[in-house]
């Protein structure tokens, strides 16, 4: 006995995203179909997780060409997120480094450019230092 489910769906070739959808699944192989309707359907209940509106956002504005960018603008848009406005002491707090203080010894703006110049020519030069 196995504990797997079973999800029958319907789409609706005469509403554009369907038929976009439509497009999309029939361009995967059949032998791989089912992985990817399982995969997409994961992905909703992730983004519905996240916020509930969102599956609904996608698959209605979905038009076969939505960019990575326009995504996270509805991400954005709908959840609040601030991506660009992350404090850099909450993001280095999140990858579980220490968060540096301001007793920390600054580095003299000199040392500052001089490295990162090094730095630089190591990342850009064939022939490394």
């Amino acid at each position: 006995m196995t504990d797997r489910r079973k999800f029958t769906l319907y789409m609706h070739p005469d509403e554009e995203a369907d038929r976009l959808g439509i497009e999309v699944l029939e361009s995967v192989s059949q032998r791989t179909r089912g992985d990817f309707l399982r995969t997409a359907v994961i992905a909703g209940c992730a983004l519905h997780q996240i916020d509930r509106r969102l599956p609904v956002l996608i698959a209605n504005l979905y038009d076969g060409g939505m960019t990575a960018g326009q995504l996270v603008a509805m991400i954005r848009q709908t959840t609040g997120w601030k991506p660009d406005e992350a404090d850099i002491r909450e993001v280095v707090a999140a990858l579980g480094a220490p968060v540096p203080t301001a007793a920390s010894t600054p580095v003299p703006k000199e040392d500052n450019v001089a490295r990162t110049r090094k730095n630089m020519r190591q990342m850009f030069s064939d022939d490394p230092e």
